[in-house]
Protein backbone atom coordinates (compact mmCIF):
# COMPACT_ATOMS: atom_id res chain seq x y z
CA UNK A 1 0.00 0.00 0.00
CA UNK A 2 1.39 3.48 -1.13
CA UNK A 3 1.97 5.58 2.38
CA UNK A 4 -0.33 8.62 2.63
CA UNK A 5 1.43 12.03 3.38
CA UNK A 6 -0.25 14.55 5.56
CA UNK A 7 0.42 18.59 6.13
CA UNK A 8 -0.41 20.17 8.95
CA UNK A 9 -0.08 23.83 9.32
CA UNK A 10 -1.16 24.83 12.53
CA UNK A 11 0.38 27.69 15.03
CA UNK A 12 -0.63 25.51 17.75
CA UNK A 13 2.22 23.55 19.16
CA UNK A 14 -0.39 21.34 21.12
CA UNK A 15 -2.73 20.47 18.15
CA UNK A 16 -0.43 19.93 15.69
CA UNK A 17 1.35 16.89 18.07
CA UNK A 18 -2.23 15.71 18.59
CA UNK A 19 -3.09 15.05 15.22
CA UNK A 20 0.50 13.70 14.34
CA UNK A 21 0.00 11.48 16.83
CA UNK A 22 -3.44 10.06 15.24
CA UNK A 23 -2.58 9.95 11.83
CA UNK A 24 0.74 8.16 12.42
CA UNK A 25 -0.79 5.79 14.49
CA UNK A 26 -2.92 5.14 11.32
CA UNK A 27 -0.25 4.16 8.88
CA UNK A 28 0.16 7.85 7.64
CA UNK A 29 3.48 10.15 7.50
CA UNK A 30 3.06 13.96 8.90
CA UNK A 31 5.05 16.73 8.10
CA UNK A 32 4.32 19.55 10.30
CA UNK A 33 4.36 23.64 9.75
CA UNK A 34 3.41 26.87 11.93
CA UNK A 35 4.13 28.83 9.02
CA UNK A 36 2.36 29.70 5.80
CA UNK A 37 5.84 30.12 3.84
CA UNK A 38 7.16 27.13 5.93
CA UNK A 39 4.48 24.77 4.70
CA UNK A 40 5.23 25.90 1.04
CA UNK A 41 8.35 25.17 1.17
CA UNK A 42 7.68 21.54 2.50
CA UNK A 43 5.41 21.41 -0.20
CA UNK A 44 7.59 22.24 -3.04
CA UNK A 45 9.96 19.28 -1.34
CA UNK A 46 7.53 16.45 -0.77
CA UNK A 47 4.18 15.52 -2.56
CA UNK A 48 1.44 16.38 0.02
CA UNK A 49 -2.07 13.75 -0.26
CA UNK A 50 -3.66 16.30 1.95
CA UNK A 51 -2.71 19.22 4.39
CA UNK A 52 -4.93 20.11 7.34
CA UNK A 53 -4.38 23.72 7.50
CA UNK A 54 -5.30 26.83 10.20
CA UNK A 55 -8.08 29.27 9.28
CA UNK A 56 -5.43 31.98 10.91
CA UNK A 57 -1.94 31.35 10.14
CA UNK A 58 0.83 34.34 11.89
CA UNK A 59 2.23 35.17 8.44
CA UNK A 60 -1.35 34.71 6.37
CA UNK A 61 -4.97 33.31 6.19
CA UNK A 62 -5.17 29.95 5.56
CA UNK A 63 -7.54 31.03 2.46
CA UNK A 64 -4.43 32.71 1.63
CA UNK A 65 -2.25 29.59 1.57
CA UNK A 66 -4.64 27.40 0.27
CA UNK A 67 -4.50 28.48 -3.90
CA UNK A 68 -0.34 28.81 -3.30
CA UNK A 69 -0.45 25.22 -2.26
CA UNK A 70 -2.84 23.73 -5.32
CA UNK A 71 -0.22 25.49 -7.51
CA UNK A 72 2.48 23.07 -6.05
CA UNK A 73 0.01 20.39 -6.03
CA UNK A 74 -3.15 20.66 -8.15
CA UNK A 75 -4.43 16.81 -6.54
CA UNK A 76 -3.63 17.81 -2.93
CA UNK A 77 -6.91 17.63 -0.73
CA UNK A 78 -7.39 20.49 1.86
CA UNK A 79 -8.87 20.04 5.16
CA UNK A 80 -9.76 23.68 6.90
CA UNK A 81 -9.30 23.81 10.44
CA UNK A 82 -11.07 26.64 12.13
CA UNK A 83 -13.17 27.79 15.63
CA UNK A 84 -15.33 29.50 13.63
CA UNK A 85 -18.20 27.07 12.48
CA UNK A 86 -20.79 28.95 10.82
CA UNK A 87 -22.41 28.14 7.54
CA UNK A 88 -20.80 31.31 6.00
CA UNK A 89 -17.19 29.74 6.69
CA UNK A 90 -18.39 26.23 5.86
CA UNK A 91 -19.68 27.84 2.02
CA UNK A 92 -16.55 29.75 1.75
CA UNK A 93 -13.78 27.35 2.49
CA UNK A 94 -15.97 25.05 -0.11
CA UNK A 95 -15.22 28.17 -2.41
CA UNK A 96 -11.53 28.37 -1.55
CA UNK A 97 -10.59 24.58 -2.99
CA UNK A 98 -11.96 23.09 0.88
CA UNK A 99 -12.63 19.75 0.57
CA UNK A 100 -13.70 19.43 4.26
CA UNK A 101 -13.30 21.47 7.11
CA UNK A 102 -12.98 20.57 11.62
CA UNK A 103 -13.55 22.88 14.21
CA UNK A 104 -12.01 23.77 17.28
CA UNK A 105 -11.81 22.64 19.68
CA UNK A 106 -10.78 19.49 18.45
CA UNK A 107 -13.55 16.51 18.41
CA UNK A 108 -11.02 13.60 18.07
CA UNK A 109 -13.60 10.67 16.93
CA UNK A 110 -14.67 13.03 14.06
CA UNK A 111 -10.82 13.95 13.00
CA UNK A 112 -9.50 10.70 11.88
CA UNK A 113 -12.61 9.20 9.84
CA UNK A 114 -12.93 13.34 8.03
CA UNK A 115 -9.83 12.66 7.19
CA UNK A 116 -9.74 8.82 6.21
CA UNK A 117 -13.08 10.51 3.70
CA UNK A 118 -11.15 12.93 2.47
CA UNK A 119 -8.55 10.20 1.26
CA UNK A 120 -10.80 8.24 0.23
CA UNK A 121 -12.45 10.25 -1.94
CA UNK A 122 -8.77 11.52 -3.30
CA UNK A 123 -8.15 7.77 -4.14
CA UNK A 124 -11.50 7.29 -6.13
CA UNK A 125 -10.61 10.66 -8.06
CA UNK A 126 -6.97 9.02 -8.37
CA UNK A 127 -8.17 5.83 -9.77
CA UNK A 128 -10.95 7.24 -11.87
CA UNK A 129 -8.66 9.03 -13.78
CA UNK A 130 -5.90 6.26 -14.39
CA UNK A 131 -8.88 4.39 -15.69
CA UNK A 132 -10.02 7.08 -17.92
CA UNK A 133 -5.95 7.61 -18.94
CA UNK A 134 -6.05 3.93 -19.54
CA UNK A 135 -9.65 4.30 -21.70
CA UNK A 136 -7.96 7.01 -23.73
CA UNK A 137 -4.97 5.18 -24.66
CA UNK A 138 -7.02 2.08 -25.40
CA UNK A 139 -9.63 3.92 -27.25
CA UNK A 140 -6.13 6.15 -28.77
CA UNK A 141 -4.63 2.47 -29.94
CA UNK A 142 -8.27 1.38 -31.11
CA UNK A 143 -8.42 4.14 -33.51
CA UNK A 144 -5.21 3.79 -34.34
CA UNK A 145 -5.74 0.10 -35.28
CA UNK A 146 -8.59 1.23 -37.21
CA UNK A 147 -7.17 3.53 -38.83
CA UNK A 148 -4.39 0.63 -39.96
CA UNK A 149 -7.60 -1.37 -40.65
CA UNK A 150 -9.14 0.74 -43.01
CA UNK A 151 -5.42 1.99 -45.03
CA UNK A 152 -4.97 -2.01 -45.21
CA UNK A 153 -8.52 -2.46 -46.58
CA UNK A 154 -8.39 0.26 -48.94
CA UNK A 155 -4.47 -0.88 -50.16
CA UNK A 156 -6.35 -4.40 -50.32
CA UNK A 157 -9.23 -2.94 -52.59
CA UNK A 158 -6.29 -1.29 -54.40
CA UNK A 159 -4.82 -4.54 -55.11
CA UNK A 160 -7.52 -6.34 -55.62
CA UNK A 161 -8.44 -3.47 -58.39
CA UNK A 162 -5.04 -3.56 -59.60
CA UNK A 163 -4.94 -7.60 -60.22
CA UNK A 164 -8.23 -7.24 -61.54
CA UNK A 165 -6.81 -5.22 -64.04
CA UNK A 166 -3.75 -7.04 -64.75
CA UNK A 167 -5.72 -10.23 -65.05
CA UNK A 168 -8.16 -8.25 -67.41
CA UNK A 169 -5.34 -6.94 -69.82
CA UNK A 170 -3.44 -10.54 -69.91
CA UNK A 171 -6.58 -12.54 -70.69
CA UNK A 172 -6.87 -9.34 -73.55
CA UNK A 173 -3.46 -10.43 -74.85
CA UNK A 174 -3.80 -13.75 -74.65
CA UNK A 175 -6.92 -13.70 -76.59
CA UNK A 176 -5.44 -10.59 -79.04
CA UNK A 177 -2.61 -13.43 -79.65
CA UNK A 178 -5.16 -16.64 -80.55
CA UNK A 179 -6.49 -14.25 -82.76
CA UNK A 180 -3.17 -13.00 -84.26
CA UNK A 181 -1.79 -16.50 -84.66
CA UNK A 182 -4.66 -17.75 -86.36
CA UNK A 183 -4.91 -14.38 -88.69
CA UNK A 184 -1.49 -15.00 -89.46
CA UNK A 185 -1.62 -18.44 -90.47
CA UNK A 186 -4.66 -18.02 -92.44
CA UNK A 187 -3.13 -14.71 -93.80
CA UNK A 188 0.16 -16.41 -95.00
CA UNK A 189 -1.75 -18.78 -97.18
CA UNK A 190 -4.40 -17.02 -98.72
CA UNK A 191 -2.20 -13.70 -99.67
CA UNK A 192 0.75 -15.65 -102.03
CA UNK A 193 -2.74 -17.54 -103.35
CA UNK A 194 -4.56 -14.29 -103.84
CA UNK A 195 -1.44 -12.25 -104.85
CA UNK A 196 -1.05 -14.53 -108.06
CA UNK A 197 -4.23 -14.61 -108.95
CA UNK A 198 -4.20 -10.99 -108.66
CA UNK A 199 -0.81 -10.59 -110.74
CA UNK A 200 -2.79 -12.95 -113.41
CA UNK A 201 -6.10 -10.21 -113.74
CA UNK A 202 -3.29 -7.05 -113.92
CA UNK A 203 -1.63 -8.76 -116.80
CA UNK A 204 -4.37 -9.32 -118.35
CA UNK A 205 -5.35 -5.48 -117.93
CA UNK A 206 -2.35 -4.38 -119.38
CA UNK A 207 -3.02 -6.63 -122.43
CA UNK A 208 -6.07 -5.67 -123.23
CA UNK A 209 -4.85 -1.41 -122.08
CA UNK A 210 -2.63 -2.12 -124.80
CA UNK A 211 -4.18 -3.93 -127.61
CA UNK A 212 -7.16 -1.75 -127.28
CA UNK A 213 -5.83 1.64 -127.57
CA UNK A 214 -8.57 2.42 -129.70
CA UNK A 215 -11.25 1.70 -127.63
CA UNK A 216 -14.32 3.80 -126.80
CA UNK A 217 -13.84 6.37 -123.13
CA UNK A 218 -16.32 3.90 -121.53
CA UNK A 219 -13.90 0.53 -121.87
CA UNK A 220 -10.83 2.55 -120.90
CA UNK A 221 -12.92 4.18 -118.16
CA UNK A 222 -13.86 0.15 -116.60
CA UNK A 223 -10.18 -0.69 -117.45
CA UNK A 224 -9.08 1.40 -115.46
CA UNK A 225 -11.38 0.78 -112.45
CA UNK A 226 -10.64 -2.95 -112.68
CA UNK A 227 -6.88 -1.64 -112.41
CA UNK A 228 -7.34 0.75 -109.49
CA UNK A 229 -9.24 -1.93 -107.96
CA UNK A 230 -6.34 -4.65 -108.38
CA UNK A 231 -3.88 -2.21 -106.31
CA UNK A 232 -6.25 -1.67 -103.70
CA UNK A 233 -6.73 -5.68 -103.11
CA UNK A 234 -2.58 -5.48 -103.82
CA UNK A 235 -2.51 -3.40 -100.67
CA UNK A 236 -4.64 -5.43 -98.82
CA UNK A 237 -2.65 -8.75 -99.21
CA UNK A 238 0.10 -7.02 -98.78
CA UNK A 239 -1.23 -5.70 -95.40
CA UNK A 240 -2.22 -9.31 -94.69
CA UNK A 241 1.63 -10.51 -95.56
CA UNK A 242 2.78 -8.35 -93.31
CA UNK A 243 0.22 -8.98 -90.19
CA UNK A 244 1.50 -13.13 -91.07
CA UNK A 245 5.45 -12.16 -90.82
CA UNK A 246 7.27 -12.98 -88.28
CA UNK A 247 10.77 -12.10 -89.18
CA UNK A 248 12.92 -10.00 -86.59
CA UNK A 249 13.41 -6.90 -86.85
CA UNK A 250 16.89 -5.79 -88.48
CA UNK A 251 17.34 -2.80 -85.99
CA UNK A 252 20.03 -0.01 -86.88
CA UNK A 253 20.73 3.57 -85.99
CA UNK A 254 18.51 6.54 -88.41
CA UNK A 255 17.61 9.94 -87.99
CA UNK A 256 13.71 10.38 -87.37
CA UNK A 257 13.57 13.78 -89.25
CA UNK A 258 15.42 11.35 -92.17
CA UNK A 259 12.30 8.73 -91.52
CA UNK A 260 9.75 11.30 -91.72
CA UNK A 261 10.94 12.85 -95.02
CA UNK A 262 11.16 9.25 -97.09
CA UNK A 263 7.54 8.72 -95.58
CA UNK A 264 6.14 12.29 -96.79
CA UNK A 265 8.35 11.61 -99.89
CA UNK A 266 5.78 8.09 -100.62
CA UNK A 267 3.08 9.61 -99.46
CA UNK A 268 2.67 13.23 -100.26
CA UNK A 269 -0.33 15.10 -99.05
CA UNK A 270 -3.92 15.56 -101.04
CA UNK A 271 -3.74 18.95 -102.46
CA UNK A 272 -6.36 20.40 -99.43
CA UNK A 273 -3.83 19.21 -96.59
CA UNK A 274 -1.43 21.17 -95.05
CA UNK A 275 1.86 19.63 -93.52
CA UNK A 276 3.61 20.85 -90.46
CA UNK A 277 6.69 19.57 -88.87
CA UNK A 278 8.13 20.23 -85.86
CA UNK A 279 11.55 18.26 -85.01
CA UNK A 280 14.63 19.82 -82.99
CA UNK A 281 17.80 19.67 -84.12
CA UNK A 282 19.26 17.88 -81.18
CA UNK A 283 16.53 14.98 -81.36
CA UNK A 284 19.24 11.71 -81.15
CA UNK A 285 18.38 8.92 -83.80
CA UNK A 286 16.49 6.08 -83.09
CA UNK A 287 17.69 2.26 -82.87
CA UNK A 288 14.65 0.54 -85.47
CA UNK A 289 14.16 -1.45 -88.47
CA UNK A 290 13.97 1.54 -91.04
CA UNK A 291 11.86 -0.08 -93.32
CA UNK A 292 9.12 -1.62 -90.62
CA UNK A 293 8.95 1.99 -88.72
CA UNK A 294 8.76 3.44 -92.29
CA UNK A 295 5.66 1.27 -92.84
CA UNK A 296 4.46 2.33 -89.53
CA UNK A 297 4.78 6.21 -90.09
CA UNK A 298 3.29 5.46 -93.59
CA UNK A 299 0.47 3.54 -92.30
CA UNK A 300 -0.19 6.84 -89.64
CA UNK A 301 0.05 9.08 -92.58
CA UNK A 302 -2.51 7.47 -94.87
CA UNK A 303 -5.29 7.12 -92.20
CA UNK A 304 -4.83 10.91 -91.09
CA UNK A 305 -4.60 12.23 -95.26
CA UNK A 306 -8.32 9.43 -95.34
CA UNK A 307 -9.24 11.58 -91.77
CA UNK A 308 -9.09 14.78 -93.08
CA UNK A 309 -10.31 13.84 -96.40
CA UNK A 310 -13.38 12.18 -95.47
CA UNK A 311 -14.89 14.97 -93.28
CA UNK A 312 -13.61 17.91 -95.43
CA UNK A 313 -16.87 20.19 -96.71
CA UNK A 314 -17.61 23.33 -98.52
CA UNK A 315 -17.25 24.90 -95.37
CA UNK A 316 -13.83 23.76 -95.00
CA UNK A 317 -12.41 23.52 -98.61
CA UNK A 318 -8.62 23.40 -97.10
CA UNK A 319 -9.32 20.01 -95.54
CA UNK A 320 -6.97 19.86 -92.41
CA UNK A 321 -3.70 19.86 -91.00
CA UNK A 322 -1.15 16.78 -90.49
CA UNK A 323 1.40 17.90 -87.83
CA UNK A 324 4.50 15.68 -87.02
CA UNK A 325 6.15 16.56 -83.72
CA UNK A 326 9.25 14.75 -82.37
CA UNK A 327 10.71 14.73 -78.78
CA UNK A 328 13.36 13.41 -77.08
CA UNK A 329 12.48 11.61 -73.74
CA UNK A 330 15.50 10.18 -71.94
CA UNK A 331 16.48 6.92 -73.98
CA UNK A 332 13.56 7.26 -76.24
CA UNK A 333 12.07 9.78 -79.02
CA UNK A 334 8.51 10.82 -78.85
CA UNK A 335 6.84 10.77 -82.51
CA UNK A 336 3.34 11.68 -82.47
CA UNK A 337 1.05 12.30 -85.92
CA UNK A 338 -1.94 14.58 -85.82
CA UNK A 339 -4.75 15.27 -87.90
CA UNK A 340 -7.76 17.51 -87.64
CA UNK A 341 -9.90 14.96 -89.18
CA UNK A 342 -13.31 13.60 -88.24
CA UNK A 343 -12.08 12.06 -85.01
CA UNK A 344 -12.77 8.59 -83.44
CA UNK A 345 -15.65 7.83 -81.12
CA UNK A 346 -14.72 6.80 -77.12
CA UNK A 347 -16.68 3.60 -77.86
CA UNK A 348 -13.99 2.68 -80.91
CA UNK A 349 -11.08 4.17 -79.35
CA UNK A 350 -10.98 0.99 -77.38
CA UNK A 351 -10.51 -0.91 -80.68
CA UNK A 352 -8.53 0.74 -82.67
CA UNK A 353 -5.47 -1.50 -82.35
CA UNK A 354 -7.59 -4.76 -82.60
CA UNK A 355 -7.07 -6.92 -86.10
CA UNK A 356 -10.03 -6.79 -88.51
CA UNK A 357 -11.47 -3.65 -86.83
CA UNK A 358 -12.19 -0.58 -88.72
CA UNK A 359 -14.52 2.18 -89.48
CA UNK A 360 -13.74 2.89 -92.95
CA UNK A 361 -16.36 1.63 -95.34
CA UNK A 362 -13.45 -0.07 -97.53
CA UNK A 363 -10.70 -2.09 -96.01
CA UNK A 364 -10.24 -5.45 -93.39
CA UNK A 365 -9.06 -3.58 -90.67
CA UNK A 366 -5.33 -4.39 -90.76
CA UNK A 367 -3.51 -1.45 -90.97
CA UNK A 368 -3.22 -0.47 -86.99
CA UNK A 369 -3.01 -4.03 -86.00
CA UNK A 370 0.34 -4.61 -87.93
CA UNK A 371 1.50 -1.07 -87.21
CA UNK A 372 1.31 -1.85 -83.39
CA UNK A 373 3.04 -5.56 -84.01
CA UNK A 374 6.15 -3.67 -85.89
CA UNK A 375 6.38 -0.88 -83.12
CA UNK A 376 6.77 -3.80 -80.21
CA UNK A 377 9.04 -5.89 -82.27
CA UNK A 378 11.36 -2.56 -82.35
CA UNK A 379 11.12 -2.11 -78.72
CA UNK A 380 8.66 0.36 -78.76
CA UNK A 381 4.75 1.76 -77.91
CA UNK A 382 1.79 3.32 -80.11
CA UNK A 383 -0.39 5.26 -78.27
CA UNK A 384 -3.71 6.84 -79.68
CA UNK A 385 -5.63 9.78 -78.31
CA UNK A 386 -9.02 11.37 -80.22
CA UNK A 387 -11.78 13.74 -79.95
CA UNK A 388 -15.00 13.24 -82.03
CA UNK A 389 -15.27 16.07 -84.69
CA UNK A 390 -11.31 17.27 -84.06
CA UNK A 391 -8.90 15.19 -84.72
CA UNK A 392 -6.66 12.45 -83.84
CA UNK A 393 -2.71 12.15 -82.61
CA UNK A 394 -0.78 8.51 -82.74
CA UNK A 395 2.15 8.45 -80.77
CA UNK A 396 5.06 6.04 -81.47
CA UNK A 397 7.93 5.74 -78.83
CA UNK A 398 10.86 4.03 -80.36
CA UNK A 399 14.40 2.88 -78.46
CA UNK A 400 17.19 5.45 -79.18
CA UNK A 401 19.82 2.19 -78.51
CA UNK A 402 18.59 -1.59 -78.55
CA UNK A 403 16.81 -2.76 -76.23
CA UNK A 404 18.18 -5.35 -73.62
CA UNK A 405 16.55 -8.57 -73.25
Amino acid sequence: MVETKLLIVDDDPGICETLSDIFQESGHSVAIASRGREAINKAKQTAFNAALIDIKLPDMEGVELIPLLKEIHPDMEVIMITAYASLETAIRALNDGVSAYITKPLNMDEVLPTVEKTLGRQRLITENRRLLKEAQVELAERKRAEEKLREYSEQLEEKVEQRSEELKDTHEQLVRKEKLAVLGQLAGEVGHELRNTLGVISNAIYYLQTTLSDADETIREYLDMISSEVRNSEKIISNLLDFSRTRPAEREEIEVGELIAQVLEKRPPPKNVKISTKIPSDVPPVFVDSQEIGQVLFNLVTNAYQAMISSSSVETPEGGELIVRVQAEKDKVSLSITDTGCGISKEDMKKVFEPLFTTKARGIGLGLAVSKNLVEVNGGSIEAESKEGEGSTFTVILPTKEVQS
